[in-house]
């Protein structure tokens, strides 16, 4: 079974995620259609002007606008000239919930995936365990004890396959993540709706390697 890690504050958050339909309220806003969401990743970098890489911006671009020389990664792996990475969810309500227990669910699929990722010659594909996807979500639910309520912000850590030629790969659902920490009948509510604060790919001594975004060469 792949190995979730969660921090104790994300422990603490999704016990709460239970079912029930006896105290049902779901009278919360939310979208019509949001059934996932699909994006590319591009390298994560030292933002400009915080930190101790970067306290003051030490540069300005044609415009004007304050700038930090030279672009500085977290991470020393890099990506290959046709190196990508990819995050892909799918959210879907099950009535009755797929695993067995009664009542109505959610189940929330996540895959992510990498390739063409070299070590800091960039030219050694990468091989071996220590990569993971770290994820930051907001909840809003149904809470079967407490009703409509938005959750704290919770981490997760979601652990890769060992790399592979350069090669990257996860798969998961809430289902196996929510009943390997406590067991059937804590799946996610039916009624819910997840904002997603931050995804971040990190390399295996934990720096930032790649985040949701867009790249041109």
């Amino acid at each position: 079974m792949k190995k979730t890690l969660f921090t104790l504050a994300a422990v603490a958050t999704v016990a709460l995620f239970t079912i029930s339909t006896a105290h049902a309220q779901c009278s919360f806003d939310a979208a019509g259609k949001a059934k996932g969401l699909k994006s590319d990743m591009t390298r994560g970098y030292v933002p400009c002007g915080s930190g101790v890489t970067f306290p003051a911006p030490n540069t300005a671009g044609k415009s004007g606008t304050p700038g930090c020389t030279p672009p500085t990664t977290y991470s020393s792996f890099l990506f290959s000239d046709k190196g990508k990475c990819s995050i892909k969810s799918k959210a879907k309500f099950e009535s009755p919930c797929g695993t067995g227990t009664p009542g109505d669910c959610s189940n929330v699929t996540l895959q992510s995936k990498c390739s063409g990722v070299t070590n800091a010659d960039g030219v050694t594909p990468i091989s071996g365990a220590g990569w993971a996807l770290n994820t930051l979500a907001r909840a809003t639910i149904d809470d079967s004890a407490g009703g409509d309520q938005t959750i704290i912000d919770f981490p997760a850590q979601f652990t890769f396959d060992p790399a592979n030629k350069g090669k990257l790969k996860l798969k998961s659902d809430t289902h196996t993540l929510l009943n390997l920490l406590f067991g059937p009948g804590n799946e996610l509510a039916g009624c819910t709706s997840l904002e997603i604060i931050s995804v971040k790919i990190v390399d295996p001594v934990a720096a930032i390697f790649a985040t949701m975004g867009t790249a041109t060469r």
